[in-house]
């Protein structure tokens, strides 16, 4: 089949273009909205808008189906669309599950009414979204708008992305537990928490460069944390960060790595580490899974369907019905990261101290994937419901 293509960036390659039996065609500069959101981004720092116009025909390209990516096309042609959160993917629908509970829910639109009855239309033959987390933030999005709920909803179907298995038996390599964190938004997905949980086992004597090595590949330029709203984190915090990574002989950080190495890297490590704030979905952890390796993450959105106690470690947050951490003070991040710390330092120390534990999960890792990830069997599904 010829499927086009909003984009062609990692949620595409890991959703759609995997299916390698199909043509793509990278409709990304046809797109009017493209250059709407650009401008709009430049004089107003507007977010964009996740909307898609072809600029002209595109019948020359013979497509079969669009298959886009938070994108809603407006078009005749036959289309799909996989979500990581809630469609439309629109600036007066960004926040809607950023509520503590017993909020309400922010109003109905016009803008989203419109959008919405594309998705009625017969040409729209389903929307995928990744996680039952996805699907529900999309009902709640739905409740504003009634004469469309019930027939949108009876489109949706929960299909998890597909997970190369990378081994089918864990090897341990040495009598030392080989840590690894992997996380382009460092901050944002727990690198600060890492580093404050292992300089203070090591500052306690809890552990030593003899039983522990951490890897830790994210860019910690990335500083920014959305879920910490009005309270991010200020210079001396990471001043102090950046003393405490200097003194920890077992950690070794790297900014960026190709992916062939960080695959490398997972498969030489015994514990994925994913404490994050905020995921829509949770990618590396299905990587490091695939590897044989059990993951410490939090409870947020997603995390709980891909991770749990038997084949990794999951850490209790405070969250709202959406699997979000909503932050409205300095005492509500100080108590998060708080329990962050605390849950990675029994972690830690449980995994150290019993090394049986991890080779459990780990095997435990990689059944879920096989089992719940398999390529083949994403293939199967996602073709069916092309062929529909």
């Amino acid at each position: 089949m010829i499927i086009g293509l909003a984009n062609n960036s990692y949620p595409e390659q890991r959703c759609i273009t995997c299916i390698d039996n199909n043509t793509f065609v990278n409709l990304k500069k046809k797109n009017l909205f493209l250059y709407f959101n650009y401008i709009e981004s430049k004089l107003f720092k507007m977010q964009p808008n996740f909307i898609f116009k072809s600029i002209y025909s595109l019948e020359k390209y013979r497509i079969d189906i669009l298959h886009f990516f938070n994108y809603i096309p407006i078009t005749k042609l036959k289309w799909v669309v996989s979500f990581e959160t809630a469609i439309p993917r629109i600036r007066e629908n960004i926040t809607l599950h950023h509520v503590r509970d017993g909020a309400a829910l922010p109003a109905r639109n016009e803008k989203t009414a419109k959008i919405l009855k594309y998705i009625v239309q017969d040409n729209c033959i389903a929307l995928i979204p990744l996680s039952q987390c996805a699907f529900d933030i999309q009902v709640a999005l739905l409740s504003r708008y009634p004469e469309v709920e019930k027939e949108i909803i009876s489109k949706m179907k929960v299909v998890h992305p597909p997970q190369q298995l990378h081994v089918t038996e864990k090897i341990q390599y040495n009598d030392k537990v080989n840590f690894i964190f992997v996380g382009k938004d460092f901050y944002r997905k727990g690198g600060a928490e890492i580093i404050l949980a292992f300089s203070e086992l090591f500052q306690e004597n809890m552990i030593n460069a003899d039983q522990v090595t951490v890897t830790m590949i994210g860019d910690t330029n990335s500083k920014h944390n959305y879920l910490h709203g009005k309270f991010p984190d200020d210079k001396e915090f990471y001043n102090a960060l950046n003393a405490k990574i200097s003194l920890m002989p077992f950690l070794n950080l790297h900014q960026s790595l190709p992916n062939k190495e960080v695959i490398t890297a997972m498969l030489q490590s015994d514990i994925g580490l994913l404490p994050t704030w905020g995921d829509t979905y949770g990618y590396s952890v299905l990587e490091m899974q695939s590897c044989g390796c059990p993951v410490v993450t939090t409870n947020v959105r997603a995390l709980p369907e891909i991770n749990n106690e038997k084949a990794g470690w999951l850490i209790d947050l405070k969250l709202n019905r959406f699997g979000e951490v909503i932050i409205d003070s300095a005492e509500d991040k100080r108590l998060v990261r708080e329990q962050i710390v605390h849950s990675l330092k029994k972690i830690v120390i449980e995994a150290v101290n019993n090394r049986e534990i991890i080779a459990g999960k780990a095997q435990e890792a990689i059944c879920r994937i096989r089992e719940e990830h398999d390529p083949v069997d994403y293939k199967r599904i996602i073709e069916g419901i092309y062929e529909q």
